[in-house]
């Protein structure tokens, strides 16, 4: 009998161990996907801009537009970071920061004011884009409803409106009209906050838009401006551009100074370090104790948090449940032993 009690109960125990095995894979299984992977980036040719401003994707000829802020040309970079021409502006910017590309036209941003004087800011329209030669264009002035304000930030919807975004510690989203004058400035429209610190956007879609500073992106409904999901950019010197990849719906091309890294759209909450107000040196890296960003909001903060901490909490309870479960099937079998 007790020959037939041992042999029974390390029959069940080695069951009941592979039971757990196997409903631990299924736990692990639905645990989130991590980040997908992406290429490392590029390093844009020695022949490109001296001060790089601005990027923007343009899958058509698989190329990214890139403004120089020290010179009257934008550059066609390939995937590589090749340069593969240049087109001169047919006119003088005051202080170029952002570039979009939509719908065959390249949108230039020429948005800067660092000391808050400008009576209004300019968004050009290039209507060609032919290496080599001057293309028309057109010009869009516009006006702040409530003063002047520094900006990083051009983005056109996938409907061909434009967009800003301020770059401060206040930073706010405005709106131009949807079909803006070209002979009177145009009063721009507050429509939300957002994050500190600002340096580059882009819509990823008709419902969503990705917005970066020196050290993150954040990625935000386009009609509630809500943000839904955030994370660290890697460390960059003067990181002050962003686009979407290449013909990409699930990555981004973040640009500091000359180098390009390709990051994967968020699509959770993280807890962040605030963004700072000046660019970074290459080797810094994310604050020891990160706090919370002044981007999103604190009850979005204290959900990012909650989502964490109730996934420990729920890993921690599946294990005890485990736990549980293979004792009940031991002790159930030296019964069903015992009583054959």
């Amino acid at each position: 009998m007790r020959g037939l009690v041992g042999r029974t109960m390390r029959r069940l125990v080695v069951a009941a161990t592979a039971t757990v095995v196997v409903t631990a894979g299924l736990v692990v299984g639905a645990a989130p996907e991590p980040a997908l992977a992406v290429p490392s980036g590029f390093t844009i040719g020695a022949s490109g801009p001296s001060a790089p401003r601005g990027i923007a994707s343009d899958a058509a000829s698989q190329t990214y537009w890139v403004a120089d802020a020290r010179a009257a040309k934008v550059y066609a970079v390939g995937p590589t970071g090749t340069v593969v021409g240049s087109v001169p502006l047919p006119f003088t910017p005051t202080d170029i920061e952002a570039l979009q590309f939509h719908a065959g036209h390249l949108y230039i941003g020429d948005i800067g004011d660092a000391t808050a004087s400008r009576s209004h800011i300019t968004v050009y329209r290039l209507n060609s884009l032919s290496y080599g030669q001057s293309p028309s264009y057109h010009a869009w002035d516009f006006a702040y409803p409530d003063g002047p304000h520094d900006a990083a930030t051009l983005m056109v919807s996938p409907r061909g409106n434009i967009y800003i975004v301020t770059r401060g510690a206040s930073a706010a989203v405005y709106r131009a009209p949807a079909v803006p004058s070209t002979s009177s400035v145009n009063t721009l429209v507050r429509v939300a906050g957002a994050p500190s610190w600002v340096t580059d956007g882009t819509f990823l879609d008709d419902s969503r838009v990705a917005l970066r500073t020196f050290t993150s992106v954040y990625v935000l409904n386009a009609f509630t401006w809500a943000t839904i999901a955030a994370a660290e950019l890697p460390a960059q010197v003067d990181g002050q551009a962003l686009t979407t990849g290449l013909g990409s719906t699930t990555t981004l091309v973040a640009l500091g100074s000359s180098t390009a890294d390709d990051v994967a759209v968020p699509t959770r909450l993280a807890q962040l370090s605030p963004a700072p107000s000046v660019a970074p040196a290459a080797s810094s890296s994310p604050t020891a104790s990160p706090s919370v960003s002044a981007g999103p909001s604190a009850s979005t903060a204290a959900s990012a948090q909650g989502t964490t901490t109730g996934a420990a909490s729920s890993n921690r309870g599946t294990l005890t449940a485990l736990a549980i479960a293979l004792g009940v099937a031991v002790l159930a079998g030296v019964v069903a032993a015992v009583k054959r």
